[in-house]
């Protein structure tokens, strides 16, 4: 599973710094359904550019919440050094449990929650500043869809809320990049 991603993000890999924190996105990447590197970013198309639909449109989606992401980071002094690496990581995994499974037609709403735990769940196994950090990282998943964070079926929670600058990062390059009127070119 998940070697498709990781060759698909193998030029956002390489712009973590952090060496631990790259091996374990690798292994993140891996543990998700091949399915998420040639799925489109919706299911149904309403709510997100053509570009980023049809096969491999939720990486070209990721993507390019990789490049806003980035963009807001190099406006703000504080994203200079490893801290650079929480809210970039997350724009790369925040949509990577939307699928997990082959024949999947439909997205998972609680896709937020779902990468969160795996996130969460490899931080209990590493060293305390390692596990912080993927903690953020986690947090800025859970949070990634804002106010639609809500199952319109069921009326169910399926995210949190942003509160930290380097989660409203991932949510507002999110949004974004979701916008219908954006056109993206040179992300594929």
């Amino acid at each position: 599973m998940g070697r498709k991603l990781l060759k698909a993000f193998e030029d956002e890999l390489k712009k973590i710094k952090n060496d631990d924190l790259r091996n374990i996105t690798k292994e993140l990447l891996t543990e998700c359904s091949d399915k998420t590197a040639t799925a489109p970013t919706s299911s149904t198309g309403k709510y997100h550019p053509e570009w980023s639909l049809g096969e491999g449109g939720l990486v070209r989606h990721s993507k390019a919440v990789c490049v806003v992401a980035e963009t807001f980071m190099k406006q703000m002094p504080a994203y200079d050094g490893e801290d650079w690496d929480v809210p970039y990581i997350a724009a790369m995994l925040h949509d990577c449990c939307k699928y997990t499974y082959p024949g999947q037609k439909w997205v998972h709403y609680e896709h937020p929650i779902l990468m969160a735990e795996k996130i969460r769940e490899r931080a209990k196994n590493e060293n305390e500043e390692i596990s912080k950090k993927l903690n953020r990282i986690a947090d800025c998943v859970a949070s990634h869809m804002s106010r639609w964070d809500t199952n319109p079926k069921t009326g169910e929670k399926c995210g949190t809320t942003p509160e930290t600058i380097e989660q409203w990062i991932v949510a507002m390059a999110d949004m974004i990049v979701a916008q219908k009127w954006i056109t993206i070119d040179g992300i594929g």
